[in-house]
């Protein structure tokens, strides 16, 4: 395409090979075509516009290669025509007045224009109270037509460009993606409109608060009036903006455990426009970030943390699972670690059931006296009998992350699960027993004199031994028994006898107790002492004598 005829009888005049190349080295700053786009916006919010708008209209074209306009329209304070050839027009030569002397900077920003080769790029804008506004029609051979048109308000930057029908619709969503990665935080509207297309007419807004979302989140303002938002993150990241438009995005940790950004009008890029500036501005916004992460989002740390444990808590109690429980794993992962580090006395933890009234409960050391921190997976008989005596059990089952937290507070030697230590013995009704089991006790309690015999269902750590001793005859209220780690101490010749009343051994030897109890114990103590390590041809001999020859 030539260059642009203001007249029909005009020379044609093309750019200088050093215009050419001064432009092509502009250009190629922006390594992503679609950065026209925040460079335009960020024109119209230095115009003061109140409001900005992005439009996309397409004409598909005999050949396929429909015309994309896509144009960038505000209501700021425009230009007169000394601005534009002042400040825009720097490095065009005018096929009016033939001037190539002209120099100035309207901002390297406004060449990205040319980074997707557009057909053409127009420009109408008109000064404020103006009786007329000026069009400048901007050629890819960097040629220029100035020319009048009525009064508007504002600026319209529009490029037109040839896009295939079948790649318009990846070309709008790029165009799209690329606006809500820059612009998200300006502080005018910034609304996308399209028009054209297959999938019909769309209109969004992109602009959106200035806040970001997490387990433990906060925003503020700092004395120079630096935007901040902040939240808890496995992942860290930071995002600097000026104006609400993004100058640099990064995954370095510069404030670990946590997501964050700022828009501080003091911030700049770098000459690349692909990082911001390490300066005196950058360090203090660094400092204030890891301030306000030590200060203001610790503090919301604690808080949330007490929230959605009390919240998993509660939907446990309920049976229901808890939304909850993911966001709770993920604030547990980052709480105890720089720059949060709380510690137990910080962290209520989610009980398996109520203590005090309370479904949490912070973790302090010595918590339980001499004893371990307990925990479980889910409520049992076991949890709730602790709970009675006034003994928290920390629920592991109410989010993925906690077990790991637990360890990490208590250390894992303070760490027991109740099920490895407890054993809940519940006395068994006799409607629920089948047999003869008053007989069975009796000729048990005969054969092996001990105190008494009795029957319960066992859960807990002991829940598939067929018996247990107690200190003390088990009377109608549950008990639970206590073991330290390891296998369960031999019986005592002077403890009472409790047998598992769901063993398949027992309910045997109760069936066989209707017929022949002497028998029935005779079988129930002969496992009992394989079981404890204690038969020989002795006892053997002596425990037939005593069923045979009572």
């Amino acid at each position: 395409m030539g260059p642009f005829r203001s007249m029909p009888h005009d020379d044609v005049l093309e750019a200088s090979a050093e215009v050419r190349e001064t432009v092509g080295q502009m250009v190629q700053q922006f390594a992503d075509p679609m950065a026209f786009l925040r460079e335009l916006v960020q024109n119209a919010l230095d115009a003061d516009a109140t409001e900005v708008s992005v439009r996309f209209d397409y004409a598909p074209e005999a050949d396929t290669r429909g015309v994309l306009q896509v144009s960038v329209e505000d209501d700021g304070h425009g230009m007169d025509r000394e601005t534009l050839e002042r400040c825009l027009l720097v490095l065009f030569r005018s096929t009016k007045d033939r001037d190539p002397t002209k120099i100035g900077k309207f901002g390297v920003g406004f060449f990205s224009v040319f980074a997707p080769e557009p057909r053409r790029v127009l420009v109408d804008t008109c000064a404020r109270g103006a009786p007329s506004g000026h069009r400048v029609t901007l050629l890819p051979s960097f040629s220029y037509e100035l020319e009048g048109i009525p009064a508007r308000v504002g600026t319209t930057v529009t490029l037109e460009l040839s896009v295939p029908e079948p790649e318009l619709d990846a070309w709008i969503s790029r165009a799209g993606d690329a606006l809500d990665r820059w612009c998200p935080h300006v502080g005018v509207p910034l609304h996308v409109r399209t028009r054209g297309l297959l999938t019909g007419d769309r209109a969004r807004r992109v602009d959106v608060p200035f806040t970001l979302a997490g387990a433990a989140t906060w925003h503020g303002v700092d004395e120079t009036g630096a935007r901040f938002a902040m939240a808890t993150s496995a992942v860290s990241e930071a995002r600097f903006y000026k104006r609400g438009l993004l100058l640099h995005r990064t995954s370095e940790a510069l404030v670990p455990g946590v997501s964050w950004k700022v828009d501080d009008p003091a911030l700049r890029h770098t000459v690349s426009r692909d990082d911001v500036r390490r300066d005196e501005a950058f360090a203090r916004v660094l400092g204030r970030a890891r301030a306000f992460a030590e200060g203001p989002l610790r503090d919301n740390v604690r808080r949330s943390f007490r929230r959605l444990a009390e919240a998993c808590a509660e939907r446990r109690q309920e049976g229901r699972v808890a939304a909850e429980a993911t966001t709770l794993s993920l604030l547990a992962e980052v709480a105890v670690k720089p720059p949060f580090s709380l510690g137990g006395k910080d962290l209520p933890m989610p009980l398996t059931d109520p203590v005090g009234g309370a479904l949490v409960r912070v973790l302090e050391r010595g918590l339980l006296g001499p004893r371990e921190c307990l925990c479980a997976r889910e409520r049992s008989g076991v949890t709730a009998a602790l709970a009675s005596r006034g003994v928290p059990v920390v629920d592991l089952g109410a989010a993925p992350g906690l077990l790991l937290l637990v360890q990490e507070l208590q250390g894992a030697e303070r760490l027991t699960v109740v099920q490895s230590r407890y054993t809940l013995l519940v006395p068994a009704p006799r409607e629920e027993l089948p047999g003869a089991p008053e007989a069975l006790g009796l000729a048990m309690a005969t054969l092996s004199r001990r105190p008494a015999v009795a029957f319960a269902t066992f859960s807990g750590r002991d829940d598939a031994r067929f018996y247990l001793g107690v200190k003390e005859p088990l009377g109608e209220a549950p008990r639970l028994v206590e073991y330290p780690p390891g296998p369960a101490p031999k019986l005592r010749a002077d403890e009472a006898l409790v047998l598992n009343a769901r063993d398949a051994g027992v309910r045997h030897a109760l069936a066989l107790a209707r017929t022949d109890p002497s028998l029935a114990a005779y079988v129930v103590l002969r496992l009992l002492a394989l079981e404890e390590g204690t038969s020989d041809e002795d006892s053997e001999a002596a425990l037939l004598g005593a069923v045979v020859l009572p």
